[in-house]
């Protein structure tokens, strides 16, 4: 009778046991501060509103997404972390993002850009272990004053 009882005890919990899943969640910060100070020494003029106190001619909307690559490795037994890390990777988007919208507006012959809006994009799956890196997306209307 006790080894009845304790095989089916055995077999009930490892039967509830196997068929449950947990999810952990990890708390994180991300804080980024996006200046345009890039463009503006090249003299691009550069507002976040949709309107300004000047004439200008537009020339057309913009929309530049940028995405940065790298590698990140995680030690399965230490939990260690090598290669780069995340914000160093979204550190070279948001450098490359704003070369990118300062080539973009010179060869559309602007020099200002206004109703500026600037997304962070999170990585997302691209395949087994692969992911698009983080990035930024920038949009605006170009004009030329």
């Amino acid at each position: 009778m006790k080894k009845t009882f304790f095989i089916l005890s055995a077999v009930l919990a490892l039967f509830f046991t196997s068929c449950t899943s947990s999810v952990q969640y990890l708390s994180s910060e991300y804080i980024s501060i996006f200046d345009y100070w890039y463009l503006q020494q090249r003299d691009i003029f550069v507002s976040e509103s949709n309107s300004v106190n000047f004439a200008y001619e537009s020339i057309g909307s913009v929309v530049i997404e940028v995405r940065s690559g790298g590698t990140q490795t995680v030690n399965m037994i230490n939990g260690r972390e090598s290669g780069q890390d995340l914000s160093t990777i979204q550190q070279k988007a948001r450098e490359e993002v704003i070369m990118r919208l300062y080539d973009e507006l010179k060869s559309l012959g602007a020099n200002g850009i206004i109703n500026v809006k600037v997304d962070v994009l999170p990585p997302v799956p691209a395949g087994k272990n692969i992911y698009s890196g983080p990035g930024y997306s920038i949009t605006g209307m170009a004009i030329k004053k």
